[in-house]
């Protein structure tokens, strides 16, 4: 090294560097569509070897023509893929539109046609902006939607203007509407005719529904302007003007599909009112089912000829309308077990469709369910075998693989783990399959498993690295479907369960059936889950019982406890509500209950008005059930309690290390006893000899390695906290940790000086591993230089991360006077709550204001909302007509915006009368 270069010179070259290996990083991320994976860990060789991986993939060798004659040329692909989209495209004839609309009545009022057609503010082209994925779906001119996000400040006025000139005039340049149909391979050739719909019934039914025309007119121009050009392997080729067709990707396309599908619903639906076709029924008392419509579309009639006619008949006039046509060679038909040979062919002879048995999977699940369960679901672990062993783990750091587990591997299985719950044999050979990976340092070694996967499981919070245990996320996605059907009884779902399994009973008073099916034997083994998370909300009171239902919000829902023998067994919750006064009646609370538990019942809030009792869901805030809070029990109801010291705590906290994420992996490794010394590895049954290859004095224990080396002491004893022979370093590890996290700042009077003596230790592990794998070794001052270095290039980096990721801003014109701003003030050890409040006009001078204290809610955020109830209500008092409302809590604005997910705060906002009309200008 050049002694006349000044370590700023040396920063500033190698902060250039980074900055040319964060750009190729970043457009080799882009390349890749790895969306997952953030950039900033030097993943640029994960990232080309994924882009290679695509291309190979993705590549089009070749075409067959109208001829099925094979042609490789550039030229003639381009050929026969902008014939194939022309006659896909072409306009045909609509045949019985009149008719096949005949069922269909206007559902549009004019209340929603004027919210339709009103004018289009600043905050709905915002919204609608920074919803889109910011790297996703180039336009022809390469540019995503990350480039009008980065620079909204600069683009808005431009972009709100010609949002608002469309909506205006009805039309906008064409050219905006160029769009680039990507071919992908799914078999030997590009078929893509099962992605693109019909257009020929959206005018039509959208009028009949009783849309405003001028908002028809305008779907119809964004649905009719388009252009394409056809990507053939990454380059835009041909030109093609399309008459009709709904094309994938198009945002407005799933929603006008579905109205066109109406249509045909609506005739299934005559054809069952009146006895033409009948559906099938699998219990009494529960709807039939003529068809059901998702990604395909299933049929159910009778096995006869005269209902198999109609269905096809509605079929084929639904085909002339829309111009849609039924694709008979890939379709199939199934027949009931007791249908015999003869009826089947005759039926197949008058439907036309000469396959049968299914199509083996539905929506990604296997038709049949027969058998072995691990067998029918043995193609989850085939798929995730596909995934880990096409992933080369030598190319991505621990931190790498983590996210790839979390975004990847762990949800693969998702989509059918909702529906069904999966043998613990598969589960368990799913778990080896990710573990596996975790620990394989290459494509042809198990690797070294330091940590068992249960620990690995556990949250950052409690010393693992947050996995998810996949029998217990099985049961909280399964415990979704059991809430969804209290929650949504009129769903099909649910009543079609409950008129097989439990016919006039709350679902959660279901018992066990004789011969279930797959499908509810798995949704049923989640009830003790969801019994355990479910708490009454108190509406009336009149349907929970004061000693039996769970209504207590405490750690865990529990009936309320009583004092001595003063125990009524009838005792209802009603029966503890003053009916005058709509409020908790104290006399008899102090008669019948704990006295603990009365500060917690005169928390709840109760209705002013009356209204049913209800469910809602404990471990949630907005008392709707997720299946984060559903894991979460889970794993607390199978976690056996720890006693004794742990090293818990020292886990966590590499977590909340400010560094880069491998450097919180090697943290954890210490704090774990995992990272790979030498006497570690002989302890993990590894052949070598433990003695320090850097002082070859004494063992390489982990302690040894990072601090009591003679190398490592001078490295220290140069950094900005003092050694003492009794103190720092000390003789164990954790003593080491517990310095460094929490102890130095107080002893060197230095702020920042955790995160230095992190990038240190980080520096001298680095050190360790150039000795031991490439003989190098650096001075102990240089070492503190590149700790140094690697610090402030680490800041720096952050800083860029934080420009590169647009988030959305806040409206700069929060436009609407007067304006309130309100708050809460909730402690949980305090008997009180504040509420405040405070309108003012657009001079920020006081119109009116608030401010009182009140019994203490259950929550901060039930504070919140009485402070909003309060303003409102006093608001319309005094006749100030206030349509701008402020606070910071997000949740209390998604509450407001979205009543029906938050039904644990049902109650005080109907108590409250919230106007809605008052929140179309909401802003935090």
């Amino acid at each position: 090294m050049d002694d006349l270069i000044s370590q700023e010179e040396i920063r500033g070259i190698e902060r250039k560097l980074k900055e040319a290996y964060r750009d190729e990083e970043l457009y080799w991320q882009q390349k890749s569509r790895k969306f997952w994976l953030r950039v900033g860990d030097k993943n640029t060789k994960f990232f080309q070897a994924s882009t290679r991986q695509r291309r190979v993939r993705n590549r089009i060798i070749g075409l067959f023509d109208d001829d099925n004659v094979w042609n490789e040329s550039a030229s003639g692909m381009e050929n026969i893929a902008t014939k194939y989209f022309e006659d896909l495209f072409r306009n045909s004839e609509a045949q019985g539109v009149t008719e096949m609309l005949q069922e269909i009545n206007p559902l549009i009022s004019d209340a929603m046609n004027r919210d339709l057609i009103r004018e289009i503010s600043e905050a709905e082209v915002r919204k609608a902006l920074f919803a889109m994925h910011p790297e996703k779906t180039p336009g022809p001119d390469g540019m995503t939607a990350l480039f009008f996000q980065r620079f909204w400040s600069s683009l808005k006025g431009d972009l709100v203007a010609l949002v608002r000139e469309f909506f205006r005039s009805g039309s906008f340049d064409p050219r905006l509407n160029e769009t680039n149909i990507c071919l992908i391979p799914k078999v030997d050739r590009p078929q893509r005719m099962a992605e693109f719909r019909p257009i020929s019934l959206c005018n039509a039914v959208m009028v009949k529904l009783g849309f405003d025309r001028k908002w028809i007119s305008w779907i119809m121009w964004c649905v009719s302007s388009v252009s394409y050009q056809v990507l053939l392997n990454g380059q835009p080729r041909g030109f093609i003007k399309p008459q009709r067709g709904l094309r994938q990707g198009d945002p407005l396309s799933p929603y006008l599909f579905i109205l066109c599908t109406e249509v045909l619903i609506a005739n299934i639906k005559k054809a069952e009112r009146e006895k033409k076709v009948t559906g099938i029924t699998i219990a009494r008392d529960i709807p039939t089912i003529s068809h059901l419509l998702f990604a395909d579309s299933l049929f159910f009639c009778k096995a006869e000829a005269t209902e198999c006619k109609t269905v096809m008949e509605i079929i084929r006039n639904y085909g002339k309308a829309s111009g849609q046509e039924v694709n008979l060679e890939t379709s199939s038909i199934m027949f009931g077990k007791k249908v015999p040979p003869e009826i089947r062919n005759q039926l197949k002879s008058v439907i036309g469709i000469s396959k049968e048995g299914g199509m083996g999977s539905y929506l990604g699940i296997p038709e049949s369910l027969q058998g072995s369960k691990t067998k029918v679901f043995g193609y989850v672990k085939d798929r995730l075998d596909d995934r880990v062993n096409g992933w080369n783990a030598k190319l991505l750091s621990k931190a790498g693989k983590e996210i790839m587990i979390k975004s990847v591997a762990l949800a693969l299985p998702t989509h059918v783990m909702s529906c069904y719950k999966l043998p613990q044999e598969l589960t368990s050979k799913l778990t080896s399959a990710i573990s596996t990976f975790r620990w394989k340092s290459n494509d042809r070694a198990r690797g070294l498993h330091w940590v068992a996967w249960e620990k690995l499981c556990k949250d950052k919070c409690e010393g693992g690295l947050g996995f998810r245990a996949l029998e217990q996320f099985n049961d909280a996605m399964l415990a979704k479907q059991y809430w969804r059907l209290f929650q949504h009884p009129t769903s099909l779902m649910a009543r079609v369960l409950k008129g097989r399994y439990f016919s006039n009973k709350h679902p959660l008073m279901a018992k066990k059936p004789y011969n279930p099916s797959f499908a509810w034997r798995s949704i049923f083994s989640t009830k003790g889950l969801v019994e355990h998370g479910a708490r009454w909300a108190v509406g009336s009171g009149n349907s929970i019982s004061v000693w039996r239902d769970p209504w207590i919000p405490d750690i865990r829902p529990r009936p309320a406890n009583g004092q001595g023998r003063l125990w009524l067994p009838s005792l209802m919750v009603n029966h503890l509500i003053d009916p005058a006064t709509k409020d908790w009646h104290l006399p008899t609370l102090e008669e019948y209950l704990d006295p603990e538990d009365i500060p917690i019942i005169r928390s709840m809030a109760v209705s002013k008005v009356q209204q049913p009792d209800r469910l809602v869901w404990h471990f949630s805030k907005s008392g709707k059930y997720t299946v984060k809070s559903g894991y979460r029990l889970a794993r607390e109801l199978m976690t056996d309690v720890e006693y004794g010291p742990t090293c818990l705590a020292l886990r966590a906290q590499a977590w909340k290390l400010d560094v880069p994420p491998k450097v919180q992996h090697f943290f954890w490794q210490i704090a774990s006893g995992t990272l790979p010394v030498l006497e570690r590895l002989a302890y993990r049954g590894v052949r070598c000899d433990t003695l320090c290859k850097r002082c070859e004095s004494a063992p390489e224990t982990i302690n040894h390695a990072l601090f009591e080396c003679p190398r490592s002491r001078d490295v220290w004893g140069l950094s900005p906290v003092l050694l003492a022979l009794d103190g720092f370093p000390f003789a164990s590890i954790y003593a080491n940790l517990d310095f460094i996290f929490w102890r130095a700042a107080s002893q060197s009077g230095e702020p920042d000086v955790a995160p230095r003596l992190s990038w240190i230790l980080w520096s001298l592990w680095k050190d360790r591993n150039k000795k031991v794998f490439q003989g190098l070794e650096a001075e102990p001052m240089e070492i503190i230089l590149q700790a140094n270095n690697d610090k402030i290039l680490w800041e720096e980096a952050k800083s860029f991360a934080v420009n590169y990721s647009p988030s959305m801003p806040l409206l700069e014109d929060r436009g609407v006077f007067p304006r309130c701003q309100i708050d809460g003030s909730w402690k949980g050890s305090d008997t009180l709550q504040g509420l405040w409040w405070w309108c003012c006009s657009d001079e920020d001078s006081t119109l009116l204001l608030g401010a009182r204290s009140q019994r203490r809610g259950p929550t901060s955020l039930h504070a919140e909302l009485q402070a909003l109830i309060w303003a409102i209500e006093s608001l319309i008092a005094a006749g100030v007509d206030c349509q701008s409302f402020e606070t910071d809590c997000a949740e209390l604005v998604a509450m407001v915006q979205m009543p029906d997910d938050w039904p644990d705060h049902s109650r005080a906002q109907r108590t409250g009368r919230l106007p809605c009309p008052l929140f179309k200008t909401f802003i935090i």
